[in-house]
């Protein structure tokens, strides 16, 4: 046996994940995508800046609107759609799949370091903008305390929500070769669809990412809502959110990874 092959096969897991995680993570924040979701994502500065115009609305109201309405339910999906899904769809699009295989590297290596490169991608391109997102609002005036509380947890918040819908947008690509029009299925029917029906909401992540960032007022509901559950709430708490989205990501992962790895590509 050479010393070159010696070599190769003490090339550890823990290192080819590293290579492939660092590789993949310079090529997506340096391509012609991520430039247009940072653009993307810095659209609700410009919102901020329009109500800070008009009167009316404390910096706080401000903050909470933009970020529930238009970041946790249209960009941070949006983001993670764009990143996760794609990061094996390209290599079979590509055609460059079957030289990762011939190469000493593992096949759940390929997908963990691809999806958590996809990971670090969404937080970075969705929860950065939210931080001058909220100097700027913090202009109209409000609590300070109370508004520094409501920022923390929005961006826990919105860093775990970026880990649940790119793991389950990575795990889409590696079931189904189409996995942009899967995601995009999966959000309108059911992020957006059973969103506006009560009970079945708590089966969506938009749902448990609203009130994990503590975004969610229990005691404002709909007619529908009131045709369905009376006067009396379901309220989740906020623990439980951040648990379902966490584990939500940790078992698409796992499915993600065993897809990958048992599934044949052809290409």
């Amino acid at each position: 046996m050479s010393t070159a092959t010696k070599a190769t096969r003490q090339i550890s897991f823990g290192s080819l994940l590293q290579t492939i995680f660092m590789t993949q993570t310079r090529t997506t924040l340096t391509s012609r995508k991520a430039i247009a979701l940072i653009c993307v994502n810095l659209l609700p500065i410009v919102g901020a800046v329009f109500y800070l115009l008009s009167d009316g609305k404390s910096g706080l109201d401000i903050y909470k609107g933009l970020v529930e309405f238009v970041v946790f339910t249209l960009l941070l999906p949006l983001t993670c759609l764009f990143n996760g899904g794609p990061a094996v769809v390209e290599e079979i699009e590509g055609r460059t799949i079957t030289y990762l295989f011939l190469r000493p590297v593992s096949k759940p290596a390929i997908f963990l370091g691809k999806m958590f490169s996809a990971v670090v991608s969404s937080v970075l391109l969705v929860i950065v903008p939210m931080i001058p997102l909220f100097f700027i609002c913090m202009a109209a005036g409000g609590s300070v305390d109370e508004s520094l509380k409501l920022f923390f947890q929005t961006l826990v918040s919105g860093t775990v929500g970026c880990v649940a819908y790119t793991a389950f947008f990575a795990a889409l690509g590696a079931l189904f070769a189409r996995s942009l029009l899967a995601g995009i299925l999966y959000w309108a029917v059911v992020e957006w669809g059973m969103s506006f029906v009560p009970i079945l909401e708590f089966a969506t992540l938009k749902f448990h990412l609203r009130n994990a960032g503590n975004l969610i007022d229990a005691g404002h509901m709909g007619m529908l809502d009131k045709m369905v559950l009376g006067d009396n709430p379901v309220v989740v708490p906020i623990w439980a959110s951040f648990a379902v989205l966490l584990g939500l990501a940790t078992l698409v992962t796992a499915v993600g990874a065993w897809v990958f790895n048992d599934r044949q590509y052809l290409v």
